[in-house]
């Protein structure tokens, strides 16, 4: 790693961070056949959508404000800069969603249940599939983008 720059460690370690945080959940989660009653998912649908508009506006400070405190170190708008903000700024003028769905998980590692958002949005250059888990307080407790 002696041949790399600042900013491509700090991008590897970025992405391991982010991948870190998907795999804290797989490890330990069950798909729900069902949201909980404790989400609304036309709630949880408009928050993610929500969400998706600052992304496509590279507003990672105003993600940063929806993400649950504990959660924050892991999903700082820098972190969320680096790995995303060239991703959304190549893909250019946002078109809409390709599909959308909301489902409900169940976490060993997680005490509660979480809703989990996947928006496919679709690009002038491109698409991206974005998965945002929520807390029942409706806080950000993981974004993935791909």
């Amino acid at each position: 790693m002696a041949w790399m720059g600042k900013k491509e460690k700090r991008k590897i370690r970025l992405m391991g961070v982010l991948l870190a945080v998907m795999m804290l959940f797989a490890s330990g989660c069950e798909w729900a056949r069902e949201l909980s009653e404790e989400f609304e998912e036309a709630e949880v649908q408009a928050r993610a959508e929500d969400a998706m508009e600052l992304l496509n506006a590279c507003d990672f400070e105003a993600i940063e404000e929806l993400v649950d405190e504990a959660f924050k170190d892991q999903l700082s708008a820098e972190i969320l800069e680096e790995a995303l903000g060239e991703k959304i700024q190549s893909l250019g003028e946002f078109d809409g969603y390709s599909d959308e769905a909301v489902v409900g998980l169940k976490s060993k590692d997680y005490d509660g249940n979480v809703a989990v958002a996947v928006l496919n949005g679709t690009y002038k250059n491109g698409t991206i599939a974005v998965t945002i888990s929520y807390n029942t307080d409706y806080k950000i407790i993981g974004f993935y983008a791909k």
